[in-house]
């Protein structure tokens, strides 16, 4: 099941999908699901509704500034957004609501979203586990883009 949810982030209403477990034993593993560049306001590579199949919640949002998220997108930003899901996963009327399992939650992302999973998750490891779908490393996109200007 699917459902529209809504967070802040540092004052930004943030929209996202929740898609809620229908198979299994609560509580459910939960992974945080980050698109890539500029995503869309739909699933993530189709992963939500293949992973509820599995047992598995899955939590997906648009970053600040992008569609119907309030703010302005930027590296930082994403990162405070990645936070303020984090958040959201831990309190107690959603943890009750989509029988969240806190101690099995996961980070993951595709493209733009796997980079930043792995550099969120270098300095907050409280998730089980971790993954990257081709995950861009925004290092290499930084020293590239000031090495070469046609690459602006």
């Amino acid at each position: 099941m699917k459902k529209s949810i809504e967070f802040d982030s540092n004052n930004n209403k943030i929209q996202g999908k929740f898609y809620h477990a229908d198979e299994g034993e609560p509580p459910f593993p939960t992974v945080l699901l980050l698109s890539g560049f500029p995503g869309n306001e739909y699933d993530v590579l189709g992963l939500g509704q293949k992973m509820v199949q599995q047992g598995i919640n899955i939590l997906t949002f648009n970053y600040r500034g992008i569609y119907k998220s309030e703010g302005i997108h930027s590296l930082q930003n994403t990162y405070e957004d990645i936070q303020a899901a984090n958040k959201y996963l831990h309190q107690e009327e959603v943890i009750c609501k989509f029988k969240v399992d806190t101690s099995k939650l996961i980070l993951g992302g595709y493209s733009y979203g796997g980079g930043m999973a792995l550099a969120y998750a270098a300095e907050y490891p409280g998730f089980k586990r971790i993954f990257a779908i081709a995950g861009t490393d925004h290092g290499e996109f930084a020293r590239e883009y000031k090495r070469n200007p046609l690459f602006a």
